[in-house]
């Protein structure tokens, strides 16, 4: 999930003004959302042992101790059975939002799908083939991989279990190669996306469940681009960026309510020039959602704000629309890519005005200093980096050198085995 506005035409511009590059994300994302499946409770114990056994009298004396033993240990061998079966067949509801335990990480290699362990100590082939897979992402609930495979007609969404098996396109209804921001709902049964083929752009849902036809939603007079992601915690709405009358200097915040189709706006912001010949502000880049809804985060480029900086982090009331601009370093240069962490704390990237990042962990009202964790990198040399599952760790994928892992508490760093091709996905598990 983000927003790739700024990839296209800044990048020469940044350079120019010695202002660091956005970090390059892949195109075609598939951001995977659905439920964890409940499995079978449990188990009586009367299912185990035959009634006989579980009710039958013993007579007095030696023979009645024996059987009794014999019994026991029965019961404690059943007993253990049934702990381990249940063990094995119900599995903990994974939460949609908010920490969760570290799983695989999957990623694209030479359009086949590729896993490696938590600590990219070792590779294999997931999805394999003669197709070309891409954009592949985990579901919330860590049972299913979402991706895209190219066709002759378009891209089909398709997805897999876990283990790589039962491969199975989701739709006959085929996805533009032009569609941007193509997200699953939480409950994995529908798939917004916006259609950059036409003139204007539009944004439609496409159902994933019994091959429905595309259904194009009336937002008005907004023209949809580049950004929208399903609500927490429900997904009963979507979130997105648009032109307010296909205003290309005017750049809003919106949100959709499927049942009613009614749009709302947050917030609006003049001078959006990223696809214009001169950029000089380009707003809510790699814009966030907090795990209850509430509120967003995201970056502007927006120079002449403060002297000596052209970055700033926002955070923003998506019902109130309260819009603070933040400063957790005032040395920075920029400040970007925002993700929330565990007690009310924030990750950003900061960097120097020679395009030099290092990560930086603060308070998300900026009331203390911040801490500054794992090695410094250039712009030119970061594939990227993401946020662990657990919230406990950064993985930091470089085009030279090894990709790196970051404990955030303690700012220890630690190379990988692995030479990633990106950031890949992260699968999230029970905790």
């Amino acid at each position: 999930m983000t927003t790739d506005r700024i990839e296209r035409r800044l990048p020469g511009i940044l350079t120019d003004l010695a202002v660091p590059q956005v970090p390059d994300y892949v195109d075609d994302i598939l951001s995977l959302t659905a439920r964890t499946r409940q499995r079978p409770g449990w188990t009586f114990l009367e299912r185990w042992l035959s009634v006989e056994i579980a009710i039958r009298r013993v007579g007095a004396g030696r023979t009645a101790w024996a059987a009794m033993g014999v019994l026991a240990l029965l019961l404690l061998a059943a007993g253990v059975a049934i702990v381990a079966i249940v063990g094995s067949q119900q599995r903990r509801p994974v939460p949609p939002f908010g920490p969760a335990t570290n799983g695989s990480i999957i990623y694209e290699r030479f359009g086949d799908i590729y896993v490696t362990d938590p600590g990219a100590t070792r590779e294999r082939v997931l999805v394999g083939g003669d197709t070309r897979d891409f954009g592949m992402r985990w579901s919330l609930d860590g049972s299913t991989i979402f991706f895209g495979r190219e066709t002759a007609g378009g891209t089909a969404v398709m997805a897999a279990d876990a283990d790589g098996r039962n491969v199975r396109q989701l739709s006959s209804t085929l996805i533009s190669p032009n569609a941007e921001a193509v997200e699953v709902s939480p409950d994995g049964t529908e798939l917004v996306l916006i259609d950059a083929a036409s003139r204007t752009r539009s944004m439609s849902v496409l159902p994933l469940v019994g091959d429905g036809a595309m259904r194009r939603l009336d937002l008005g007079n907004v023209e949809p681009t580049t950004y929208a992601q399903w609500r927490p915690p429900n997904g009963e709405e979507i979130v997105f960026l648009g032109h307010p009358n296909g205003v290309a200097t005017e750049l809003g915040l919106y949100i959709v309510r499927l049942d009613r189709t009614r749009v709302r706006q947050v917030a609006v912001q003049q001078d959006e020039s990223a696809e214009t010949a001169t950029p000089t502000r380009v707003p809510f880049q790699n814009l966030v959602l907090a795990d209850d809804g509430q509120s967003a985060a995201y970056w502007n480029w927006e120079p002449g704000v403060a002297a000596g900086r052209s970055c700033f982090i926002h955070f923003i009331d998506l019902e109130s629309r309260v819009d603070r601009r933040m400063t957790f370093d005032p040395t920075a240069n920029c400040e970007v890519q925002p993700s929330f962490l565990s007690g009310g704390r924030v990750l950003v990237e900061r960097q120097d005005s020679l395009g030099v990042g290092r990560l930086l962990v603060a308070p998300a009202d900026a009331s203390g200093p911040g801490t500054l964790i794992g090695p410094r990198f250039h712009y030119t040399v970061k594939v990227g980096w993401a946020l662990s599952p657990d919230r406990e760790k950064v993985l930091l994928v470089r085009t030279t050198g090894s990709s790196r892992l970051i404990w955030i508490e303690t700012g220890a760093t630690e190379d990988v085995p692995v030479t990633l091709p990106d950031v890949g996905s992260w699968q999230r598990l029970a905790p």
